[in-house]
């Protein structure tokens, strides 16, 4: 099978191995050629390369964004009838796109509203550093003690732990693998899809302009939802975590000016604002010292107040905010983060935002997401076993498939046993869903359906 890559997108591969910012990409192409390895290696080679190199990556992801955004009206299935569908282009329909391409079917048409990514493409560069650690190995399950890679993809063209050796990468290395992937997998069409409705064999696709098609066989690879409190926020005062994070390509500096700043939320993603206002985010090479606000507060229920409840209490990838608490040892020690164990509730007033009556000049609200509904309604969902393991859920009788988080699996015996169910972020955990869904896309024979 060739690469598949779009030819312009080739073309432009091959410019920027060639260019001033291609020299880490022949230094791999190098080693690649010397192995005497397949055109598919090479290519991965070429991609490591280009990632390596921030000049070079943002000339790949524009020129990307640019082939997805020209060929989206043409990759509609000319007789209306596709073979197979994906909603949502994040990381678990790069997975059934490769596996489906890799396996000798057509590609999928893959359909999303948003930049092509998921939520690692909530902004272009640096905004936010992930969960997990980026291990140096292969495939597995999560309880394959030594074997398993947390940012694992199966069939990408290039890995994660192939761009960066660092233990806790940022956002834009998943965002590559993903985008790569699609890039030689699948058919991008950017639009939303607002239902599917059976027809007699098949399932009809309805877009949000209004047009539809046909296909024989839809996964619904939705991720995260809508963000709970979206409409409270204004980009400028009040910020969800996606606005927020998406400064990260403004050429302006998130949060200048701004003194006193509260984040709302007790999760992940509220830390991961808290780091970025606070300066030990990603780096951003704009920012200078005096740019970062004088005083934080996070208002998360059942957060640590103090430093050393913080390091003895929260997960070690965020450890570093606890240097940024008060400290029960040294009460005259400095400290410029504050914990409130309450819920948040932010008002827009004249010269800034209340917080529990309280003034900020900046609010980010990570409150969480709405959890998407199912587009084809009316209908129940079975649960899909592969070799004993539960991996999808479907629609008895219809091609209607639900993947990833969106299926909701429940926890199942080695994941108890190991103790990965200990903690509940687990369960939407990479790790947890990208075997199941690669086991159910590497299994499902050819898509058929019609009157």
């Amino acid at each position: 099978m060739s690469t598949g890559v779009p030819p312009a997108l080739l073309a432009e591969i091959e410019s920027i191995v060639l260019s001033e910012d291609g020299e880490a990409a022949r230094y791999l192409l190098g080693r690649a050629a010397a192995a005497d390895v397949t055109e598919a290696e090479k290519l991965a080679a070429k991609l490591a390369g280009i990632a390596m190199v921030p000049a070079a990556y943002r000339r790949f992801d524009k020129r990307l964004t640019e082939v997805w955004r020209k060929s989206s009206n043409l990759n509609y299935p000319p007789d209306d009838i596709a073979n197979e569908v994906i909603i949502g282009a994040g990381w678990y329909a790069a997975v059934i796109a490769t596996l489906r391409h890799l396996g000798g079917h057509p590609k999928p048409i893959v359909i999303d509203p948003a930049e092509p990514g998921g939520s690692f493409a909530v902004s272009q560069n640096p905004s936010f550093y992930l969960n997990s650690e980026c291990t140096p190995g292969g495939p597995g399950a999560p309880w394959d003690r030594g074997l398993n890679d947390l940012n694992w993809m199966p069939g990408a063209p290039v890995q994660a732990a192939q761009i960066s050796g660092r233990e806790i990468p940022d956002n834009t290395v998943p965002r590559f693998v993903v985008r790569a992937a699609l890039a030689l997998h699948a058919r991008i069409i950017l639009s939303k899809v607002t239902a599917v409705q059976p027809a007699q064999g098949l399932l009809r696709v309805i877009l949000f302009n209004g047009s539809a098609f046909y296909a024989r066989r839809v996964y619904d690879a939705r991720g995260i939802g809508p963000e709970t409190d979206a409409k409270a926020c204004d980009g400028k005062k009040i910020l969800s975590w996606s606005q927020a994070m998406s400064l990260a390509d403004d050429p302006g500096v998130p949060f200048r000016g701004s003194q006193r700043i509260a984040v709302v939320g007790n999760g992940k993603s509220a830390y991961c604002v808290a780091e970025t206002a606070l300066g030990i985010g990603p780096p951003m090479g704009w920012r200078a010292a005096a740019d970062f606000p004088v005083r934080v507060d996070l208002y998360a229920r059942g957060a640590p107040v103090t430093r050393e409840k913080w390091l003895s209490n929260v997960q070690p990838r965020y450890g570093r905010l606890g240097s940024h608490l008060a400290s029960e040892a040294n009460p005259f020690l400095a400290h410029d983060l504050y914990v409130t164990n309450e819920a948040g509730n932010a008002v827009p007033v004249p010269g800034g935002v209340l917080v529990n009556g309280r003034l900020y000049d900046q609010v980010v609200m990570c409150t969480g997401h709405t959890e998407p509904s199912p587009l084809i309604s009316d209908e129940a969902f079975d649960l899909i076993k592969r070799g004993g393991r539960n991996v999808a859920r479907k629609v008895p009788g219809r091609q209607y498939y639900l993947v990833g988080p969106l299926s909701q699996i429940p926890w199942e015996n080695p994941e108890v046993e190991t103790g990965l169910s200990a903690n509940p972020d687990n369960i939407v955990a990479l790790n947890r869903y990208t075997p199941r869904v690669a086991i159910l896309a590497s299994q499902l024979p050819a898509a058929t359906g019609g009157t």
